[in-house]
C-alpha cells in the first residue's frame, strides 16, 4: 500500500492521514488513488464507524499536484468528451464524490492551508474542525482553471461564493466558521482534543441511520420537496430494520442513554 496516505484506526475511527508533507500533502495521483481506496475499504469495513481525514505536517492540503500530474492539460484545450471523462474519473472527481456519499460519517481535521482540492475537501466533509488559523483559498482562479463550483454556493450562497471563486481570497478558521464552512473553529493547541471529541460522538451514533440521513441530505440537493420527502421515506423504511432502531426505541421507554452498535 502506497505511505502517501497513513492508516490507523483506534476502535471505530479510522484516521487518514494525508502523507506528502514536503509538498503541504498537494494531491498527485499516487496520493488521490490511495485515498480513494482507503475510503472504498472503510465503506466495506463494518468495524469503521467514523472517517477522520487529516494532513501531516504543516497543512492539510495545497490542492491538486499539478506537477505530479493530477491536474488540468496544460498543452492545449481538450475535446468537450475527453474533458468530461478526465473530470469524471480524475481520483480527486471520485474522493470528493466518495466522502459526500460514504455511509458514514467523514471528519475533517483542517490546519495550516486547505486550497483549491484542499478547500473541496473541506466542503465534501460530515464535519469540519479548523484551526484558528487555517488558511481556506478557493484560489483556482489565480492558476486559471476552475473548480469549487458545486459545492460553495450550497454551504455560502452565490454572492459570497462568486467572491470568493472570482477572486481567489483566503478565509482564516475563524472567518470560515462565520460564513458556516467550517463546523468549528478552535485554537491550534485544541485542535486535537476537538476532533477527537466529535469523532467519539459520531462513533457512538447509530451508524447507519447517519448512512441514510446522509444520503437524504444529498439526494435533497438537487431535487425539489416532494421528491425528497418521498425519498426520506424511503430511507426510513431501512432505518427501521436495523438493530439500533429497536435500541433507540428501548433506550427511550427505559428513559436512558442509547447504546448504538452501529448494526
Amino acid at each position: 500500500m502506497s505511505d502517501t496516505v497513513l492508516r490507523e484506526q483506534k476502535g471505530g475511527i479510522l484516521t487518514l492521514t494525508l502523507n506528502r508533507p514536503e509538498s503541504l500533502n498537494a494531491i498527485n495521483r499516487e496520493l488521490g488513488t490511495a485515498l480513494l481506496a482507503c475510503l472504498e475499504h472503510a465503506e466495506l469495513d463494518e468495524s469503521v464507524r467514523v472517517v477522520v481525514i487529516q494532513g501531516a505536517g504543516r497543512a492539510l492540503c495545497a490542492g491538486d499536484d499539478v506537477r505530479g500530474g493530477s491536474g488540468p492539460p496544460v498543452d492545449g484545450i481538450r475535446p468537450r468528451g475527453e474533458a468530461v471523462a478526465h473530470a469524471r474519473y480524475t481520483p480527486y472527481y471520485n474522493i470528493i464524490k466518495r466522502i459526500r456519499t460514504l455511509a458514514k460519517p467523514v471528519i475533517v481535521r483542517a490546519h495550516g492551508y486547505a486550497m483549491g482540492a484542499g478547500a473541496d475537501l473541506v466542503m465534501a466533509s460530515d464535519f469540519c474542525i479548523a484551526a484558528q488559523d487555517l488558511q481556506l483559498g478557493f484560489v483556482f482562479v489565480k492558476r486559471g482553471i476552475v473548480g469549487g463550483t458545486y459545492f460553495l454556493s450550497k454551504h455560502v450562497g452565490l454572492k459570497l461564493a462568486t467572491r470568493l471563486l472570482l477572486t481567489g481570497d483566503t478565509l482564516t478558521g475563524v472567518e470560515a466558521a462565520q460564513y458556516g464552512l467550517v463546523t468549528e473553529a478552535v485554537p491550534m493547541g485544541e485542535l486535537d482534543a476537538a476532533v477527537q471529541q466529535w469523532a467519539e460522538r459520531m462513533e457512538a451514533a447509530p451508524t447507519r441511520a447517519v448512512g441514510y440521513l446522509k444520503n437524504g441530505l444529498n439526494f435533497g440537493l438537487s431535487n425539489d420537496m416532494d421528491r425528497s420527502v418521498e425519498f426520506q421515506a424511503y430511507q426510513q423504511v431501512f432505518a427501521s430494520q436495523t438493530e439500533d432502531v429497536k435500541e433507540g426505541r428501548a433506550a427511550f421507554n427505559d428513559r436512558r442513554d442509547p447504546a448504538f452498535r452501529g448494526l
